[in-house]
């Protein structure tokens, strides 16, 4: 359903267009345009169609109508100046209102307009299938309800693209679609986004589990929380984005990997009693003395780990290269790293999490997200005081930051926060400053990285490169 502002700037617009066909002031070619864009759902006293009657625009103030005008360019497109006082002039004339009880011209009244009015009045009017899946590797299982919550069908699929988008599409034409977070989530929603009216990927975290569990009860849970609206859904927009996280993902991997390696190598030394410390044991050139200390199945299986370290190695320098190649052509990049402490590889994964900083509405929604949110519980928080009720002068208990985060997000941000503490600059004097005021070390650097978040934030949703001098002023 449109705002009532946005109503009435569409309003505003046809009713311009209108006039001109009715008035051919400007020729055929606005007639066209209304007839093509916009009689399938308006008219001008001749009450409600699909959208609402333009009459009532034709009685605007004149700066209300010349600033409706003017934002009609982010639908319409560029109008001059010329164009917008020939609208405002046309809305105003006093002979408008003479088109309320005339029909619209016959010449703008195509069979393909009356077919579309139509199809519109229909599509508003039609009732929203809600359908959720039970995905799985071979096989979905899903449950339809209607408008009235009832479920209508229920059904076993292969979980494969042309089995699933038949049965979307046999659902009806409005159609609500719902699945929870997976592996094949993001190729679901992708698959599914243009045959349904909605899609959502949901999480089922911490729900209360249910006594008996099957794909098909699980099915008609979800498509019962998709009907009375009780689904948390997960971002899977940003398809501009997608070969950057499939970059990311691999570098990720590929670094958890190498590291795991070499946990392993110093595990195996460590279980041995033998003393290993820093680099050296990952080093090419000291491989043999390293070996030399270990004997039988040890030393076979340290020959084993030192090759697929190397490996690794080789396979990282490619794989961050390709990512930061890909991220610089995203339009946050030059933002983002003019942040300190911020590199190439922490901006590149930055911008495959993120997407865009649109999804946050401001920092608080941010910091959850990142794993920065303090968890506080509270109990009893108001009382009666001389017979008026007022909240207890206690602080609420906090209970740590929250646990269900991006885990890699929060990564990124701690690494800023804890090269900022050691290095001088505006940010290590912010944290100083923390800690003059009797903030423990700890979190000083979670408020830290709280601040980079929202400089994060602020700059990428203004497109304003970093600067020192503006890190007080409070960031949304």
């Amino acid at each position: 359903m449109r705002s009532s502002g946005r109503r009435e700037t569409y309003a505003m617009l046809v009713a311009a267009f209108l006039v001109i066909g009715v008035l051919t002031a400007h020729g055929d070619d606005a007639a066209q345009l209304y007839s093509e864009t916009c009689s399938a759902c308006h008219t001008v006293g001749q009450g409600d169609g699909a959208g609402p009657d333009l009459l009532a625009s034709t009685r605007w103030p004149e700066q209300e109508l010349r600033d409706a005008v003017e934002r009609m360019k982010a639908n319409v497109g560029e109008l001059t100046d010329a164009q917008i006082d020939s609208l405002v002039a046309l809305l105003k004339a006093p002979d408008l209102t003479d088109i309320e009880s005339t029909l619209l011209p016959v010449t703008l009244e195509s069979p393909k307009t009356k077919e579309a009015r139509k199809g519109a009045a229909a599509m508003k009017h039609q009732a929203i299938q809600y359908l959720a899946f039970d995905v799985h590797q071979a096989t979905s299982v899903a449950s339809l309800r209607d408008e009235s919550g009832s479920v209508v069908m229920r059904a076993t699929v292969p979980t494969e693209a042309k089995a699933l988008v038949r049965l979307v599409k046999s659902a009806g034409p409005r159609v609500q679609v719902a699945f929870e977070e997976g592996t094949q989530a993001q190729w679901l929603h992708d698959l599914l986004l243009p045959h349904a009216e909605r899609v959502i990927v949901c999480t089922k975290r911490g729900a209360s589990p249910v006594v008996n569990k099957n794909d098909e009860l699980d099915a008609d849970q979800l498509s019962a929380d998709l009907y009375a609206g009780r689904l948390r859904e997960v971002y899977h927009r940003g398809a501009s984005v997608q070969t950057l996280k499939e970059l990311v993902q691999n570098y990720v991997a590929l670094v958890s990997d190498a590291t795991r390696v070499m946990q392993r190598l110093k595990a195996l030394y460590r279980g041995r009693a033998i003393a290993v410390k820093g680099s050296a044991v990952y080093r090419k050139g000291e491989r043999k003395r390293w070996l030399d200390k270990l004997k039988g199945g040890a030393r076979v299986r340290a020959a084993s780990l030192f090759r697929q370290l190397d490996l690794l190695m080789e396979l990282r320098a490619p794989a961050k290269s390709a990512m930061i190649s890909e991220a610089r052509r995203q339009p946050g990049w030059k933002v983002l790293r003019s942040i300190p402490y911020l590199g190439d590889v922490r901006v590149a994964e930055l911008l495959a999490i993120l997407i865009t900083p649109h999804r946050f509405r401001t920092k608080r929604n941010l910091w959850p997200y990142a794993g920065l949110a303090v968890v506080t519980r509270s109990s009893s928080d108001q009382e009666f005081v001389d017979g008026k009720l007022r909240k207890k002068k206690r602080a609420p208990i906090t209970r740590g930051l929250n646990r269900n985060h991006n885990p890699l997000l929060k990564a990124v941000l701690k690494g800023a926060a804890n090269a900022a503490t050691v290095r001088p600059g505006p940010l290590r004097d912010w944290y100083d400053a923390s800690r003059k005021r009797g903030v423990r070390d700890e979190l000083a650097k979670v408020s830290l990285a709280r601040k980079i978040a929202s400089i994060v934030l602020r700059l990428w949703k203004k497109g304003e490169l970093w600067n020192p001098d503006k890190l007080m002023v409070q960031a949304t």
